[in-house]
């Protein structure tokens, strides 16, 4: 569940320029629904590259995420990016997460 945002993030249909969707995720492990906003900003013939903006509930505590992700059109997975995230409620976190893949 924690990592369905890397690997399940596009929609069951080819994408394009200027699309959007939300996918919802629920961690129940954790307690947490996250509900991302996609859009599509550019495809290379190697990459597309995603901006993602998430709301997420924890209950008493609330969140976002912003960010840019860039993945790889053959593999799906995420080769880039950076997400910043800030929750506030019983604890206040603002944090970045960068990402870089390695290609095998």
């Amino acid at each position: 569940q924690a990592f369905a945002q890397a690997f399940n993030m596009f929609p069951n249909k080819p994408v394009r320029v200027g699309d959007k969707w939300i996918k919802s995720i629920n961690m129940g492990a954790i307690n947490a629904n996250m509900k991302t906003t996609y859009s599509v900003k550019k495809i290379t013939d190697k990459t597309v590259t995603l901006d993602a903006a998430s709301t997420i509930d924890m209950g008493s505590n609330k969140g976002t995420q912003k960010g840019t992700l860039v993945v790889d059109i053959a593999t799906g997975l995420v080769k880039d990016g950076e997400l910043k995230q800030k929750f506030e409620g019983v604890f206040n976190i603002e944090s970045t997460t960068k990402i870089k893949g390695k290609e095998m």
